[in-house]
């Protein structure tokens, strides 16, 4: 799997210079989404290229100076600045470094300051980030633990009468067979009589399905309520033949009315199955891959040509990469980053507890991996799991 390209935009009024850095970015293995000469330009157009970085001369065409449109960004992620000068003094450093900036480069820029300047940038700003993200974890972490005890004393209280009433389904059902026989040797004249008997079935289904419903969202809650108090056994295990045991069960256990076999692909290549080995629970990884499958499932059902497509391969470093991509709806850009927080749903129409996710994303984190998705609305998404290697 090849390294994506870190995207820069160049905010540059000079035509000329603007194509030299242009070119010289793309030496230096960069992608250039965009040269824009002016600042009104960029505060219009930043959020449609999303760049990982910006490089900004501070004197711009229009109203705007370079360091003003800095501070006019508005992200959800920091994006780091570095900006251009040809004219270095003080008040202007001081300007530049009260923006948040990333670092500053003196016009004309040569390629090895340009090359050390842009890698210290993204690195530093890959630091912040995994520093933030930490300490969010850590946040959140507090707030589900006394959430998780609150949820799991909730679905006791929830359950008890759940499982009163299924009970006492199943005795219904019993005595509506007695009843059936009986009405059928002795029909009602009464034709209000007649449509009531015809639809309590129906009624009686109906009920039921509910509780089974509440029964499985009681044992998610649950679930998630017990997350990390009895680990699993970890091993040694093949991720390959995991994906072909939840292929195999995975009909079974989803209701439906799509043909599985003809919309989800797996096909590994020989030797896949000794090459792709991995530490941790097999079981756990199990579930990692149902809670993909019916998130995927639940995004295709509507699409006239519903395609999933499972992958396993390797990615950069010492990881396997499980990739799970559908076709269906995708998914919002201001909720990607809030679908592995418990209890969230993409789509408030859907019957998901919201906690498939999160479930998942914690699976992972005890497993030394990681998740993350890549979702276009209208077009598809795809999660892709890392895994380290055995």
């Amino acid at each position: 799997m090849a390294l994506k390209k870190a995207k820069i935009l160049v905010v540059e009024d000079e035509m000329l210079v603007g194509r030299e850095l242009k070119a010289t970015l793309e030496k230096l293995d960069y992608e250039v989404c965009a040269v824009i000469r002016s600042g009104e330009k960029a505060l219009e157009q930043i959020s449609d290229h999303q760049p990982d970085m910006v490089l900004m001369d501070i004197t711009l065409a229009g109203d705007m100076d370079g360091i003003e449109v800095a501070r006019e960004f508005d992200f959800d992620r920091e994006v780091p600045v570095i900006f251009l000068t040809a004219h270095a003094d003080e008040a202007t450093l001081e300007r530049a470094k009260k923006a948040g900036s990333y670092g500053y480069l003196t016009k004309p820029v040569n390629e090895t300051s340009l090359r050390n300047t842009l890698g210290v940038a993204l690195y530093k700003q890959k630091m912040e980030q995994k520093l933030l993200a930490k300490e969010r974890e850590l946040q959140q972490a507090e707030k589900l633990a006394s959430l998780g005890q609150l949820a799991a004393g909730v679905m006791h209280e929830i359950n008890n009468p759940n499982s009163f009433i299924k009970g006492n389904l199943d005795f219904v059902f019993k005595a509506w067979e007695r009843l059936e026989e009986y009405f059928d040797e002795n029909p009602p004249d009464d034709d209000v009589i007649k449509n009531v008997l015809a639809e309590l079935p129906d009624s009686f289904e109906a009920m039921y399905n509910g509780t089974e419903r509440i029964e499985k969202i009681v044992n998610k809650v649950k679930q998630f309520a017990r997350r990390g108090k009895h680990p699993a056994q970890h091993k040694d295990f093949g991720v390959v033949e995991v994906v072909n045991e939840v292929l195999s069960r995975f009909p079974d256990i989803v209701d439906t009315e799509l043909e599985l076999q003809e919309i989800i692909a797996f096909e590994p290549e020989v030797g896949d199955g000794e090459k792709f080995v991995t530490h941790g629970s097999p079981e756990e990884l199990e579930q990692v891959l149902n809670n993909l499958l019916e998130n995927a499932l639940h995004a295709v059902e509507d699409e006239k040509e519903p395609e999933i497509i499972l992958e396993v391969c390797k990615s950069d470093g010492e990881q396997i990469c499980l990739s799970c991509r559908d076709n269906g709806r995708g998914i919002p850009a201001n909720k990607q980053e809030k679908i592995f927080d418990p209890f969230f749903t993409a789509d408030k129409n859907e019957e998901g507890t919201g906690l498939g996710l999160s479930i998942t994303k914690n699976i992972l984190n005890r497993m030394g991996g990681s998740i993350e998705v890549e979702s276009t609305p209208g077009e598809g998404t795809e999660f892709r799991v890392f895994l380290p290697k055995a």
